[in-house]
């Protein structure tokens, strides 16, 4: 069978190969497409319920999981937030209390007089918040304001430009009322013996004996055996002190809890508590800060401020962890406001008055703080009388826990202040003072009043009198918020997608019935197209096989042809090139063969002629190159030249205008001296500084004429060296004669030790006194007066070195590569110093010209130090 294949012509062939590449595949993928299809349709048909399933698992399981990354990332950063604000407020608490203990201490050495105390106490107030009148609302039992909210409101203002229009917020400021307080409620002065000599109060106006503490504030206070213990500076911080303001209704004062305990509706008597009870009787308290007071070694007496505490409650009163930021009255229903402890554990500042630990201006004994019924239970049968005697006896912080409940009695009683020792229902006091005791900060997540709450605690550190032996300073301050406020967001994203989800899956479900009758409908189609083309392909292919075969072979046949011709040596017969594909250009190629021969064989001669021709073009063209190039060095060479001469010039013009100009400026000098000196300016100040001024200026330029003379000679080679041996000292007391003046006018020492090595150096002295002078010029520029300026002459390795350091303002440190350039100044000289900037540039070309260096540096105590450097036998050179 293979024999006779290979005696088959190429066209035969050529056809039973296509048939075998092309016709046998397409049946084999036609036969998979149609198999595939069946199947695929039995697949999607019996797994469509399945895959809808899981995908609405998947869904739903990707949704939750998303959800719940969203809550645990808002919480985190909800903590972090807090946490920064607590410890901000914490600090500015701190500060406050610090600006105080100053207050105290500068009045300590003032005038101890009634007009001064009352002019201090005037003069310091600051604004606290003023809320708006609120009325009790019967149908919901709640407080309303008469007035509208006027918190932070997120408007509708959008961006002007549109790279800002992304997530554009603009907030609104709050508008909420104020009032300016004074900071003090109360300034004395009290003798050695207690006795108050000079007093200014808002509290009592009688001069008392502090002694006995039924003479101070609500008979609390205890503050002079402290006082009698202090050194001069020391100072003493009291508690804070106030009167307990009790509430027997906890939460929202509503009419409802009032008829429950059989009493008169009477807000004002209870304890204030912001919304929740905003006409209730507010807590007044003070901070007593005392310092002894001296005269000399002598201790006169001891100086007293009675700080306000409404100033520190206004620091937690009103700020809320939420979007609000900031309100104009507290709210505790929610869970979300701040309060503050003190070093002990007591709560000082809180949204409720009542909650704030107190005094019992009777007794002058603090009031007991809130405590558990188990507690209450060991009291009863402890035999102490005084619930406080008995608080002394006991465990603070014993094992608290939610699961322990607060003493009803006291709640009917209406003292129900918070002291964290003792608050054995509140676990978090425990966790507060966990956090603060290394006088740190944090925060956690705690379930109180049914709700899940973040709360944080920093400490306040002001480290002042007793304040200073506890790490927490002054105390702490808390921030609760309810975590629910911080998945708002999240909870609003997972009710959208839910109802999202909803809407998919009945789509989905509608979509895929939809689908399962359209592809049995398709796949019907596609299998009778499958077998439709496929016939149709087959067909095709073989004639495009015949028709291939039968233009391959008659082309060979044609190749074939030209060269049995060209074989024959009939060099001028050529191949018809008809289609330009691998056959033709086969062809051409022949072609192209064929002449290339055809040529080599009859016109060498003529090649050869002409490539001759090409190369004397080439030789006569680079001949002409070679003379143009001299031509070009011939201009440059004049060029140069002439650049040369115009710099002369330059330099020989600058050299006549500083020389023509120096005549009339000291003209101009002499008369402005003159000027000055004339008596009767001395009581015409005016026109004594308006002469001043002239010579001022007129010496400013004079030095800038003379230093472009020195520059025209330089950049013009006039300097001639010539022979000066010895005489280093010499050179620097002419320099130091002539500045003496400038010296005494700003008061400045010039320290110069003479050498004492042999001072043997070639050099031109009228410049090197010039370096030396221009170095001072600017070291006395640059120096605050009463100063002192190193002036020192040196050898080191054959070089001698002069340095002078001042102790100015020193040159900053990324110009120091520049100083030396010309008309180059110092940012800090052009504030205040002046100069022309070629004072340094003048310096450099000397020394340069000496063969030497010269550098600028700073010192590590302040000031600059330049130093200039020249060999010890210098040639006789000419500046170039």
């Amino acid at each position: 069978m293979f024999e006779r294949i290979n005696n088959l012509g190429i066209k035969a062939k050529l056809v039973i190969i296509f048939i075998v590449i092309k016709i046998v595949p397409l049946l084999i993928i036609s036969f998979m497409a149609i198999k595939g299809v069946q199947e695929l349709e039995t697949y999607f048909l019996k797994d469509t319920d399945t895959v809808l399933e899981k995908a609405k698992n998947v869904v739903n399981d990707t949704a939750k999981v998303a959800i719940k990354d969203s809550i645990k990332a808002l919480d985190q950063k909800s903590q972090t937030s807090l946490e920064r604000l607590t410890v901000e407020v914490a600090n500015d608490i701190a500060q406050f209390l610090y600006e105080r203990n100053s207050d105290l201490l500068f009045l300590a050495q003032s005038d101890l007089s009634h007009k001064t105390f009352r002019l201090f106490m005037d003069s310091k107030s600051k604004q606290a918040m003023v809320h708006e009148e609120y009325i009790y609302d019967d149908d919901t039992g709640t407080w309303k304001s008469r007035q509208e909210k006027q918190g932070a409101q997120l408007d509708s203002m959008t961006a002007d430009l549109k790279d800002n229009e992304t997530e554009f917020h603009h907030f609104r400021p709050p508008e909420f009322q104020t009032k300016p307080v004074p900071i003090y409620k109360e300034i004395t002065f009290f003798d050695l013996n207690g006795k108050e000599k000079i007093k200014v109060s808002s509290i009592n106006k009688q001069l008392k004996d502090i002694r006995y503490p039924a003479n101070t504030y609500i008979n609390s206070e205890r503050y002079f055996v402290e006082a009698t213990k202090l050194k001069r500076g020391e100072i003493f911080v009291s508690d804070v002190i106030g009167a307990y303001v009790p509430s027997r209704i906890i939460g929202t004062y509503n009419k409802t809890k009032v008829e429950q305990l059989v009493l008169p509706f009477a807000p004002e008597i209870e304890g204030y508590a912001g919304k929740e009870n905003p006409k209730g009787k507010r807590f007044q308290g003070i901070i007593r800060f005392v310092t002894p007071v001296y005269r000399g070694n002598k201790k006169i007496g001891y100086l007293t401020l009675a700080l306000d505490h409404i100033h520190i409650m206004e620091y937690t009163d009103y700020i809320v962890p939420t979007e609000e930021n900031i309100s104009n009255i507290s709210d505790g229903s929610d869970g979300n406001y701040a309060f503050m402890w003190d070093y002990e554990g007591r709560c000082i500042s809180h949204v409720r008055d009542y909650f704030i630990i107190g005094f019992d201006p009777k007794t002058g004994e603090r009031v007991p703080g809130w405590i558990s019924e188990d507690l209450a239970k060991r009291w009863k049968t402890s035999g102490i009388k005084k619930l406080n005697a008995f608080l002394k006896t006991v465990k603070r912080f014993d094992h608290q826990s939610l699961e322990k409940r607060g003493w009803d009695r006291q709640v009917l009683e209406g003292k129900v202040g918070l002291d964290c020792r003792y608050l054995n229902h509140a676990p978090q006091c425990q966790g507060w003072f966990q956090l603060t005791e290394d006088g740190g900060y944090g925060s956690f997540i705690i379930f109180w009043s049914d709700v899940w709450k973040l709360t944080t605690a920093a400490t306040i550190p002001y480290y002042t009198g007793q304040y200073g032996k506890s790490k927490r300073g002054f105390g702490f301050v808390t921030i609760g918020a309810n975590v629910e406020e911080f998945h708002r967001a999240a909870d609003k994203t997972r009710q959208t997608v839910d109802v999202i989800l909803e809407k998919q899956e009945k789509s989905v479900e509608n979509l895929i019935g939809q689908n399962k009758k359209r592809m049995l409908d398709h796949n019907k189609a596609l299998i009778n197209e499958l077998t439709v083309t496929t016939l149709l392909m087959m067909v095709i292919v073989i004639m495009i096989a015949v028709w291939l075969s039968d233009s391959i072979t008659k082309r060979l046949m044609s190749l074939i042809k030209g060269v049995r011709e060209f074989s024959l040596n009939r060099m001028f017969y050529r191949i018809k090139v008809k289609s330009q594909d691998e056959v033709g250009q086969l062809s051409q190629a022949f072609n192209e063969m064929a002449q290339r021969i055809y040529d080599y064989q009859f016109n060498l001669e003529g090649l050869i002629e002409e490539r001759t021709k090409k190369l004397n073009q080439i030789n006569e063209q680079l001949k002409k190159e070679i003379i143009d190039h001299r031509e070009t060095e011939k201009v440059l060479i004049q060029t140069k030249q002439q650049a040369e001469k115009a710099n002369q010039s330059k330099s020989d013009f600058l050299a006549a205008m500083s020389h023509e100009l120096r005549t009339p400026m000291h003209g101009i000098l002499g008369f402005a001296k003159l000027g000055m000196s004339k008596t009767q300016w001395i009581k015409n100040e005016k026109m004594f500084l308006f002469f001043s001024e002239i010579h001022a200026s007129g010496l400013r330029l004079l030095s800038l004429l003379n230093n472009l003379l020195d520059l025209s000679k330089l950049e013009a080679g006039k300097v001639e060296f010539h022979f000066t041996k010895g005489y280093l000292s010499n050179l620097v007391q002419i320099v130091l004669n002539e500045q003496a003046i400038i010296f005494k006018e700003k008061n400045i020492r010039v320290e110069f030790k003479e050498p004492t090595f042999p001072d043997s150096v070639i050099l031109d002295s009228e410049k090197i006194i010039q370096v030396i002078s221009n170095l001072l010029s600017n070291a006395v520029k640059f120096s605050k007066p009463n100063n002192t300026i190193v002036l020192n002459i040196d050898e080191k390795k054959g070089q001698l070195l002069f340095s002078i350091a001042d102790k100015g303002i020193g040159i900053p440190e990324k110009e120091l590569e520049f100083i030396f350039n010309k008309f180059v100044q110092s940012s800090k000289s052009k504030t205040g110093a002046g100069g022309t900037g070629l004072g340094l540039s003048i310096s450099k070309e000397i020394i340069e010209g000496h063969n030497g260096n010269i550098w600028a540096e700073n010192n590590s105590d302040g000031g600059a130090t330049i130093t200039f450097s020249l060999p010890r036998s210098v040639e006789k050179t000419k500046v170039e």
